[in-house]
């Protein structure tokens, strides 16, 4: 034998391929055994056991209750007339019981009526008792926020409105003094006269009749009219402060000479008128 060693195999010697594994066996399912038609729907995919699906079974009757009402579909009214009974929808309108809240927001007017007329719409449109108060409730609320806003509107208003009218009526009594009660009555007297009930009934309502541009209108045109004598009977005439200090200044040009000469015949007693003059124009 010779004893030279065998050469090395090549380094660029092709490596022997690699054997595949063998496929591991399908993993059988409960969902085989079910019919293909069946046994392709998705929805059962996610059930990887009878057990699961069972669960999800029951879970599924608590839900839907006792009656078990499937929802029906669009243009089937009698499915969903099933389907309004089974959630609680009453056989009558009258059913849900509807009454006069308890408290009732300012300003609002409980009309039971309306509240008649809310009955059969929640009625008709299927809502059960639950649903019916809550819809009632929201919408007492949205119309008494609405009353309450408008009541406060309308105080606001009356409020500015009575101030206008203090004022003008302040502004009356300084220019007529004590005329004022006397020439009051002669304008509610012209405008009883000349005024039907329905205007003057229209007046009150609006608030003209106390208006002072309206009172001073009114007795002018009564004393023109009637004269103070005819509307409101003879009586102690009163003047106003303008007629005072007319009557003061008249006074004092005719009888200057008495009233402010003490040899006068006449002083003491054109003194004394014209004093009484005087005090009538400030009577503080």
């Amino acid at each position: 034998m010779s004893d030279t060693p065998a050469p090395a195999p090549a380094d660029n010697a092709p490596n022997p391929a690699p054997v595949p594994e063998p496929s591991p066996a399908p993993v059988a399912s409960w969902r085989d055994t079910l019919p293909d038609d069946l046994k392709s729907n998705t929805s059962l995919g996610k059930f990887e056991t009878v057990e699961g699906l069972a669960k999800s079974y029951t879970n599924l009757e608590k839900m839907l209750g006792a009656d078990k009402v499937v929802v029906p579909k669009d243009g089937d009214q009698e499915g969903w007339n099933r389907f309004y009974r089974a959630a609680g929808h009453p056989e009558k309108a009258e059913d849900y019981g509807f009454g006069k809240p308890e408290q009732i927001p300012e300003g609002m007017v409980y009309d039971p009526e309306l509240d008649k007329r809310l009955a059969g719409i929640v009625h008709k449109h299927g809502l059960n008792k639950h649903q019916a108060a809550g819809v009632r409730n929201d919408l007492l609320a949205m119309v008494g926020e609405g009353a309450t806003a408008n009541l406060e509107s309308s105080k606001l208003a009356e409020a500015e409105n009575q101030k206008a009218i203090i004022a003008g009526e302040n502004a009356l009594k300084a220019e007529w003094g004590n005329a004022y009660e006397q020439r009051g009555k002669v304008a509610g007297a012209a405008i009883n006269k000349f005024l039907s009930p329905e205007t003057v009934a229209a007046f009150a309502a609006a608030g003209i009749a106390n208006n002072p541009a309206v009172i001073k209108d009114f007795y002018n045109l009564g004393v023109k009219l009637a004269g103070e004598t005819e509307l409101i009977g003879a009586g102690q005439t009163e003047h106003t402060p303008g007629d005072l200090d007319g009557a003061i200044a008249d006074f004092r040009t005719k009888h200057g000479s008495a009233l402010y000469d003490k040899s006068h015949p006449d002083h003491t007693v054109r003194v004394k008128e014209f004093t009484a003059l005087y005090q009538k124009r400030f009577p503080g």
